[in-house]
């Protein structure tokens, strides 16, 4: 990030290349296809109440919080607040991820970080471009929360088929390496495909992807050479990640930022008032099958 500021300050012509489709279309699919491609379904079935309740309701609860801190405290107009509120929505837990990794943390509690990192990318996405659509016409609430509802819906079940034909493409394949190449081209054509027909892209590669590992891992031939592909994506992922804060380090403009401290501020405030709510309030009373401490890491 820091090497990233630095190109921006002193080639700022650099700034016009990255746009959102180099994040959004090349960066993105890998990073959410590897972290999901490593899920364990019987894990994640077991966390499920905790995960839609923090990936669905939460990005909401947490949208509308930003959204009226900024209008509130900033003059934002409220439309525009509550795009900025979906944003923030999503977790990124890459480094906690690497942080606890270190310290052994338990593998549901790790499951439960990723799983909602992944569910929560998909679904703030979903808000951003119904938000959007808001704030451009006259789309009512009521419509756009049955879009919204629908988009993920329909999200989820059909990636759930196409993941069943990825692992019938990459067992094709016979080898790692081919099983590789094969995975890439795959998620990467899954993720345009849904982003061009209106679903979301990271929703359809994560039930893609969770389908995928569990399919591969049925057997024991499978799940060696599964083993050796999901080592190839960890590399992937650790070089698209550090492009990806690059590039986000690029652009950010040091002026504007010094010009927004106070609606910086606000709106870090409220992010975490609106993760306080989201994880203690009904996370708490609805998801008893996870330790509170786990909550506290969550927060």
């Amino acid at each position: 990030m820091l090497i990233g500021i630095a190109i921006g300050q002193l080639v700022p012509s650099v700034r016009p290349l990255i746009s959102a489709d180099l994040v959004l279309l090349v960066l993105v699919p890998g990073l959410i296809f590897d972290a999901a491609f490593d899920l364990e379904w019987p894990v994640v079935r077991g966390l499920l109440p905790a995960l839609v309740g923090l990936a669905i309701p939460g990005v909401v609860v947490s949208a509308f919080v930003v959204a009226v801190a900024l209008n509130l405290g900033a003059g934002l107009p409220l439309g525009l607040a509550f795009v900025v509120g979906a944003i923030t929505a999503a977790t990124d837990p890459v480094a906690v991820v690497a942080t606890l990794s270190r310290l052994r943390m338990p593998h549901r509690l790790r499951t439960l970080i990723e799983g909602e990192s992944l569910f929560n990318d998909g679904t703030g996405l979903a808000l951003v471009a119904i938000a959007v659509r808001a704030i451009s016409s006259d789309l009512s609430t009521a419509n756009a929360a049955g879009l919204f509802a629908l988009g993920i819906a329909a999200s989820v079940a059909i990636g759930i088929p196409v993941g069943i034909a990825g692992a019938w493409l990459v067992r094709l394949g016979r080898t790692a390496a081919l099983g590789f190449v094969v995975s890439v081209i795959y998620v990467y054509a899954v993720y345009a495909m849904a982003t061009a027909v209106s679903l979301s892209g990271v929703l359809v590669t994560v039930a893609a992807a969770m389908t995928m590992g569990r399919m591969l891992r049925a057997t024991w031939g499978d799940a060696v050479i599964t083993r050796d592909i999901d080592r190839a994506w960890a590399v992937t992922a650790f070089a698209l990640s550090a492009v990806a804060f690059l590039a986000m380090g690029a652009v950010i403009e040091l002026g504007s930022l010094a010009s927004s401290l106070g609606a910086i501020a606000i709106g870090i405030v409220a992010v975490v008032a609106a993760r306080a709510a989201i994880v203690y309030v009904p996370f708490l009373i609805l998801a008893r099958s996870v330790p509170l401490g786990w909550a506290r890491v969550l927060f």
